[in-house]
């Protein structure tokens, strides 16, 4: 299917300067929902696992809401700049279920003496007489407290036409279980503005066997009234892996909240190998990469956060954390909880129950939920928090907590991070810094993963040293060797077109097309047999240069070299 193209030159004041090609009749309209059967009908693929509907633009995302158990994966990095221009509205409508000192109305301001203020249940219209409305601010207030089992819905006029932007998908009741797989590529310039809309984010809620994997959301841009998470509202089971978002969540109810990075609410699910930067903003249940662990629901489905990160900026009035804002588990609960081996390098800031790594941890003596927090670090200096936790509620001393520690900025920066944040597995999950202003980073950000074993440890003439080297996600592999007169050949390669250059100045290149990067090739290394002394050494250090989607990435490795087994 050919893609389809909308150049973007630039936006003015959150609006769009588009060129003589665009059409205005395109630019930003969003599709009709009863067009996403054709749109799936239309993209190349079969949605199942072994073919995959392939996205290559934001229709195409939206259209997920069609099938929300297939199988999906991006074919190109996607712009969705256009979503600042789509789903208009000139209505707000909003419903409140608990009673609250005040009421936000979303996108303010609103036109004065336009509202419809009734009870949902009874469908009792309220008098103006009895409420007052800050019509430039869009803040209610009721004269008598809600009554109890009752909504409170509010229908208004906007002064102004307001986008929407993307429109979440995997509603209540339509849950998200499919996959949906990045492979590698971003998706640029997301803008979701659904102020009076709880669980928001590109996923409203996904259930046990949905998975998000190598997917990085850049420049994006979320409000929600409660609920508001980068990649998901609410999780109940789902797995993010290798995913990674950047941009800003704001929250604006004031008693409702839960926003995070990743994840608004998380029920169940894994979070593993993933970040998250930017700026998070709510109320309460506020958290780098999750807002909210409070489960509501009886179930056995664990939640693991592991190796994983937040450079967010944090912000809200109570249970703030630079990871997560609020855990908490009460009644009969059998759940497993863990965090383990991620750490948190930014601002932190709330009137109460505020931490480095968590805002409030509770388990109260009734459930039989374990948690544990292991191995874990946050920036002292950035965050201005000298506590891991900000409030522990733990009466029965079952919540287990080992090895959280504060650092100074320097001491998690460039190579310093290696020794100082040491349960952290730097082999094959992290890379220190690069740069010396650089906190860690996950190998797969690099675009290379690289491990390497070197059997036996010298090359006795006449024999073969066999160096196994792994480079996913890489799609070049250039190594320096460190010594002369030696044949080289590519083994393993497992059906891959594996290109092999042996140059004079002592490189050696291997490189095969992206498309077979998981290929897994061996170096197979033979000294010249007149080479002295005797036996050679091939101890050293090799410089690795990886390229893909044509960003270059350099990475000073250091081979280890095993000794024979022993027989």
């Amino acid at each position: 299917m050919k893609n389809k193209e909308y150049e973007i030159e630039q936006f003015e004041n959150g609006k769009v300067i588009h060129n003589e090609q665009d059409t205005q009749s395109r630019l930003g309209k969003a599709p009709d929902p009863a067009q996403y059967e054709t749109i799936l009908a239309e993209m190349d693929g079969t949605g199942t696992e072994n073919d995959p509907y392939i996205i290559t633009n934001v229709d195409e995302l939206q259209a997920i809401e069609e099938d929300t158990s297939a199988a999906y994966k991006l074919g190109n990095d996607i712009d969705a700049r256009e979503t600042r221009q789509m789903n208009f509205t000139e209505t707000g409508f909003v419903g409140f279920f608990t009673d609250q000192e005040f009421y936000q109305l979303g996108f303010p301001p609103i036109v004065e003496g336009s509202e419809t203020v009734e009870f949902d249940e009874s469908e009792e219209e309220l008098d103006p007489e009895e409420y007052t409305i800050d019509y430039e601010e869009g803040v209610l207030e009721l004269d008598e407290p809600l009554p109890e089992d009752e909504r409170l819905v509010v229908i208004y006029e906007l002064v102004e036409e307001i986008a929407q932007g993307f429109d979440s998908f995997g509603f209540f009741g339509n849950e998200f279980t499919g996959t949906l797989d990045g492979d590698g590529h971003e998706i640029d310039g997301l803008f979701i503005n659904r102020q009076n809309t709880t669980s928001v984010g590109l996923v409203d809620t996904a259930e046990n066997g949905g998975t998000i994997e190598d997917l990085e959301l850049v420049h994006t841009d979320i409000t929600a009234r409660s609920q508001g998470g980068g990649f998901i509202g609410i999780n109940d089971g789902a797995t993010l892996e290798r995913v990674s978002f950047d941009g800003t969540i704001e929250v604006i109810g004031q008693r409702s909240g839960s926003c995070g990075g990743l994840v608004a609410d998380f029920r169940g699910g894994t979070i593993r190998e993933s970040r998250a930067s930017g700026s998070i903003t709510g109320n309460r249940s506020v958290g780098g990469l999750v807002g909210d662990l409070g489960i509501f629901n009886d179930t056995e489905e664990a939640v693991f956060i592991e190796d994983s990160y937040s450079t967010c900026d944090v912000m809200g009035s109570e249970e703030v954390g630079g990871l997560v804002g609020f855990i908490s588990f009460s009644n009969e609960f059998t759940k497993m909880f863990s965090i383990r081996d991620s750490f948190t390098a930014g601002y932190v800031d709330s009137e109460s129950e505020v931490g480095g790594l968590i805002g409030l941890l509770a388990l109260s003596s009734d459930s039989e939920a374990t948690i544990e927090v292991h191995d874990s670090y946050w920036d002292e200096d950035s965050s201005g928090q000298t506590d891991a936790v900000g409030f522990i509620f733990d009466d029965e001393d079952e919540i287990d907590i080992q090895n959280l520690t504060g650092l100074s900025t320097a001491d998690m920066l460039g190579t310093a991070a290696e020794s100082n944040m040491d349960a952290l597995d730097f082999d094959e999950v992290w890379t220190p810094g690069t740069d010396p202003e650089n906190y860690p980073r996950l190998q797969w950000q690099d675009g290379a993963f690289l491990t390497a074993e070197i059997n036996p440890d010298t090359i006795p003439r006449d024999e073969e040293v066999t160096i196994d080297i792994e480079a996913e996600e890489a799609a070049h592999i250039k190594v320096d060797k460190v010594w002369t007169d030696w044949g080289i050949e590519v083994v393993n390669a497992a059906g891959a077109t594996v290109n092999l250059n042996v140059f004079d100045d002592g490189i050696v290149e291997f490189d095969w097309p992206d498309v077979q990067y998981r290929a897994d090739p061996s170096l197979v290394i033979a000294p010249n047999e007149d080479v002295d002394p005797d036996p050679k050494y091939v101890r050293g250090e090799y410089e690795l240069i990886t390229e893909l989607n044509n960003d270059q990435f350099d990475l000073l490795i250091t081979l280890e070299i095993l000794p024979p087994e022993s027989e």
